[in-house]
């Protein structure tokens, strides 16, 4: 009867079947045997000895081995704070007691644990130490990644720089924490001024895990009011218009609001400088600046269009030389008066009365001006053509008679 040696055996290795004595068919027996089983953890740390017994009915024997159970290490791992969220940076990891042993499971990379390569979710991590008799033991605890809460933050609409404060409530989950340049807790102050100003949002769960998210808000500028307001030509007579006017605005706008009598009325141009067709009446050019914040003071120009008078006369008399050709002036005038008048009488002679008279002393054809004027120096002419006709000469023969 033969037992093999028997290797040596942690104690915290599963229970061996014993299968070295021969002849086969005999039984074992020793601290630790159990129906041809050894269990190291039964058995202790330790030299234990073997027999194995083996008969034939007839003739038989036994023998007698040594197995040794070595002391298994002590293993703890035990993190305290186990839950993570899925930002969080990596985790060194120090819990695994006695040190030196190797950490395994999801989101593990040597001694650190990720958070984020590991994902949301419930993972197992083990850690296994090999003590020097090459018996090892583990031990295992979950570790808890928290994903991270979706953090929102819808458009904010625009503003303007003379608007009130604003209560913030784009921000979601609701219970967040905003800030940036304006912001006083929840609330915005757009007379911060005209400008484009980024607001984070920042929320924290009920786990700690937190996020945050940026957007702009627009503060837009008030329309500024034009500095000056000109045309190159402001007063004309009805009768002499240009073709066209100059108007012009200056100012830090871009472009301005024009304007034709009333603001009521709408704008019929946004340009700084603009040339329009000359107007035939009085008018008013009003200009400001105008955008989504409302409008700017005005500026105004006035267009003065004098009304012109339209020369027109009358001429009587017997139409014969040396004798008194009488001029009526027949002008008229839309408004205001006429002030003055100036005759030619195409002969050389002129007069400045209203309705003049005259003599002419040479018969044939002559061009009658009349330039009239009115009290705003508004001018116009009239021309008339006149036949002056020879005064005839009278003359007779008397014959001489005898008596």
């Amino acid at each position: 009867v033969n037992l093999a040696d028997l290797a040596n055996i942690c104690e915290n290795e599963s229970p061996i079947t014993l299968n070295g004595g021969t002849p086969f068919g005999g039984t074992y027996s020793g601290t630790g045997i159990s129906a041809g089983s050894f269990n190291p953890a039964t058995a202790g740390v330790g030299n234990h000895s073997i027999t194995y017994t083996w008969s034939d009915g007839t003739c038989g024997g036994d023998d007698s081995k040594t197995i040794t159970v070595l002391a298994a290490p002590s293993v703890t791992f035990n993190v305290a704070d186990n839950e993570f969220c899925l930002n969080d940076a990596a985790f060194n990891m120090s819990a695994g007691s006695p040190s030196g042993g190797v950490y395994s499971g999801f989101g593990i990379s040597g001694n650190q644990f990720s958070p984020a390569s590991a994902g949301a979710g419930s993972h197992s991590i083990t850690y296994e130490f090999t003590n020097a008799q090459g018996c090892s033991d583990t031990k295992n605890q979950d570790f808890i990644v928290f994903d991270l809460p979706n953090v929102q933050l819808s458009n904010f609409p625009n503003f303007c720089e003379d608007d009130a404060v604003f209560t913030l409530v784009q921000g979601s989950p609701i219970g967040g924490v905003y800030s940036g340049t304006g912001v006083t807790g929840n609330q915005f102050d757009p007379q911060i001024g005209a400008g484009t100003y980024p607001i984070n949002y920042y929320y924290q769960d009920a786990h700690g895990c937190d996020d945050q998210v940026q957007k702009d808000i627009q503060v837009l500028p008030l329309p500024q009011a034009p500095i000056t307001a000109i045309a190159d030509i402001n007063s004309y007579c009805d009768n002499q218009a240009p073709d066209s006017i100059l108007l012009t605005a200056t100012g830090i706008e871009t472009a301005y609001f024009w304007y034709e009598n009333h603001l009521s009325n709408p704008s019929f141009s946004q340009k700084k400088s603009l040339k329009i067709a000359a107007p035939l009446v009085s008018t008013s050019y009003l200009v400001r600046g105008e955008n989504s914040c409302g409008e700017s003071s005005y500026l105004q120009i006035d267009i003065e269009v004098k009304p012109a008078p339209v020369a027109n006369f009358m001429s009587s008399g017997n139409d014969c030389q040396f004798t008194n050709f009488f001029f009526t002036d027949a002008s008229t005038i839309a408004s205001q008066s006429i002030s003055q008048w100036t005759w030619d009488f195409g002969d050389g002679a002129s007069s400045n009365e209203t309705n003049p008279s005259h003599i002419y002393n040479d018969y044939g054809s002559h061009d009658i001006q009349l330039i009239v004027e009115s009290n705003q120096a508004c001018r116009d002419t009239a021309l008339q053509s006149i036949m002056v006709h020879p005064k005839p000469q009278a003359a007779f023969d008397a014959p001489m008679v005898c008596f």
